[in-house]
């Protein structure tokens, strides 16, 4: 049997190795990295952080000391986001999202809408969501959008980056994210009362051991995620028991790196800063695949939006299918990882107050797309899904 195709990879993994090899510090690496970001995100304030978590945190309590109560929050998110927000003091309010576009929609805000707050907006998948709208529904509202761009690093929306659009944004750069520093986050503002906030907060100071060790954990990813590493993860990956004791032992790893105390060093800016610059090129090679991917899988699939307003970082292919389940047990069994329903993003809180997101996670399937996939991967995958088609016959949308 051939070796399985993942469906992710750590980003930029071999340029890490290549970087890390004669790194030395005889400039401040981080400050030039995060310049590069005031000046493509247009924002006057920007901080690092220990992960993507904590700029969220760092959100949300600047927007509480703003007299915000209200958080409303994506169902279809982690269950750190909504934990986080309480523990900040907020009353948090689940939001539908609608399961064509895989976004908050004005709509669906205006509905869930009980009195002024903040909404935290999610854009998945690497799809940016419709900013402009929703800026608009929200400041008739009274409510501040924060805006969750760890999917989507440097993506647009009319040419305007997203996280510009409300009081905030931020980013993570885990190392399976579009850009990867082996851990950190960054979190940004053009709002003046927030960015004023955040130019005043200390970043705690790196340290060679917490670059030793994430470099470890980073090491061990890419190898469990390589072709020959995957060939023997693949079988306990694809059960609940087996994925349980990884996603624990994932956790387990990488708390300490995520933790409030844990600096954003020069070593992992200097992994950024290359990416950055590539950044353009890659977008537009994982969009070449996903052009592939439209052009051989089912007909009758539905695929993902790709607006010319709103365009697709493809950080992740995900489609929708009626029969997610079955159709994902049989391209794992012919050698294709996908994540099914909610492994692809877990459904929080109650499902029938959000039916679009409970919606999602049922149909939900995320084909592989990461920096080392291949055309002829894409081609296999489709060979793959038109057998399935053919065996179960026509389904609907």
């Amino acid at each position: 049997m051939r070796p399985p195709v993942p469906r992710r990879s750590v980003t930029a993994f071999p340029s890490t190795l290549a970087r890390i090899r004669p790194f030395q510090t005889p400039t401040p690496t981080r400050d030039r990295v995060a310049e590069e970001f005031r000046r493509r995100l247009g924002c006057p304030a920007v901080r690092f952080t220990a992960s993507g978590r904590e700029g969220l945190q760092v959100l949300a309590r600047l927007a509480r000391d703003l007299g915000r109560t209200r958080a409303y929050v994506p169902t279809l998110t982690i269950e750190a986001v909504p934990e986080i927000l309480r523990r900040c003091g907020f009353e948090v309010i689940p939001l539908d999202i609608d399961p064509d576009t895989l976004s908050l929609t004005p709509d669906l805000l205006r509905r869930a809408c009980r009195g002024p707050g903040i909404a935290l907006v999610t854009h998945y998948f690497g799809l940016p969501a419709e900013m402009p709208a929703l800026r608009s529904v929200a400041e008739d509202l009274g409510i501040d959008l924060l805006e969750d761009c760890a999917h989507a690093p440097l993506a647009t929306v009319e040419g305007q980056p997203v996280g510009t659009f409300g009081i905030g944004g931020f980013f993570s750069f885990e190392s399976r994210k579009p850009l990867n520093a082996m851990g950190g986050g960054l979190v940004f503002s053009r709002d003046p009362r927030i960015a004023a906030s955040l130019a005043t907060l200390a970043l705690p100071p790196p340290s060679r051991w917490q670059d030793a060790r994430k470099l470890a954990y980073t090491a061990a990813e890419a190898l469990a995620w390589s072709r020959p590493g995957f060939r023997w993860i693949a079988p306990w990956l694809h059960q609940e028991q087996g994925r349980r004791l990884f996603v624990g032992i994932y956790r387990r790893m990488h708390a300490s790196s995520r933790a409030p105390t844990a600096g954003f060093s020069d070593l992992q800016a200097a992994l950024l800063e290359p990416q950055i610059t590539a950044f353009d090129d890659q977008v537009r090679r994982k969009a070449a695949l996903a052009r592939r991917y439209r052009q051989g899988l089912p007909a009758s699939w539905v695929l993902p939006l790709d607006p010319p307003d709103r365009p697709h970082l493809w950080y992740m292919f995900v489609v929708r299918h009626p029969q997610a389940r079955d159709l994902g047990r049989f391209l794992r069994r012919e050698g294709i990882d996908c994540g099914i329903g909610s492994e692809v993003l877990p459904l929080c809180g109650d499902g029938a107050a959000t039916p679009g997101a409970r919606e999602v996670v049922q149909t939900a399937l995320e084909l592989p797309m990461h920096d080392a996939l291949r055309e002829e991967d894409v081609d296999r995958v489709c060979e793959v899904a038109a057998r399935f088609q053919g065996s179960r016959g026509p389904s609907t949308r």
